[in-house]
């Protein structure tokens, strides 16, 4: 019995000094803490995996404005689009500020509507496609006409130059923030509010501006006010 036993510890301790082995003579014997890499690199991947959540979350707050003004202004444009050369999401998002901030047809579209006087139906009626934004609207009695008796609505689509209402893009800038144009020296926008419009971030302009690049030319119809409905 005791020599069992004898033998039984002679095993322990062969197999204890068995486990530290290393090919350091030094370290031979000596036990070897174990080192904390696991919980590290848990700790370095949820780190790093935050840090991505926190990017995409902002770049998502502030993109998804953009994007859903864009969508909008892609399904209420009344017109088809030229988008040759263009950034179809700025031009979409230029229809978003012309036909739904904006409310730039009401004043430049002769008649604005089609069909019945949404103003008596109280129902939407189809914006006038076919004079979209062509200007021609008299304000009569609205301050001092450029030229001409009556005051009127400049039309804003492109000229044969593809430039809208003939403005390059300085103009359509100046217009907007200033109320004054190259074109008529020593002459203030009477009406259109330019003064609520100048507040405007500078993409939201550039925006507009490709929208009435990428429309198509036409001239104004017969109208003797703005919010009119024609058939």
């Amino acid at each position: 019995m005791e020599r069992r036993m004898l033998c039984v510890d002679e095993r322990r301790g062969m197999f204890k000094r068995r486990r530290p082995t290393t090919g350091n003579p030094e370290l031979r014997g000596k036990r070897i803490p174990s080192r904390p890499i696991v919980p590290l690199l848990v700790t370095a991947l949820v780190i790093v995996f935050l840090g991505y959540r926190i990017a995409i979350g902002q770049e998502t707050l502030d993109s998804f404005k953009f994007s859903r003004d864009a969508q909008q202004g892609k399904l209420v444009t009344p017109v088809p689009l030229n988008l040759k050369d263009k950034n179809p999401d700025l031009v979409y998002l230029g229809s978003y500020l012309v036909n739904v901030q904006g409310g730039c047809n009401s004043c430049h579209t002769c008649p604005t509507y089609k069909g019945p006087d949404p103003y008596v139906t109280g129902s939407a009626a189809p914006i006038n496609a076919t004079n979209y934004l062509a200007g021609g609207t008299p304000f009569p009695g609205r301050g001092v006409p450029f030229r001409g008796p009556t005051l009127t609505a400049p039309n804003l689509t492109p000229d044969s130059s593809g430039l809208p209402g003939g403005l390059t893009y300085d103009d359509f800038k100046d217009g907007m923030q200033s109320g004054h144009v190259s074109s008529k020296p020593g002459h203030v926008l009477k009406v259109m509010p330019w003064p609520q419009f100048r507040n405007l971030y500078e993409n939201d302009l550039a925006a507009i501006y490709q929208y009435l690049s990428a429309i198509p030319p036409a001239q104004p119809g017969n109208c003797t006010g703005n919010d009119q409905s024609g058939n």
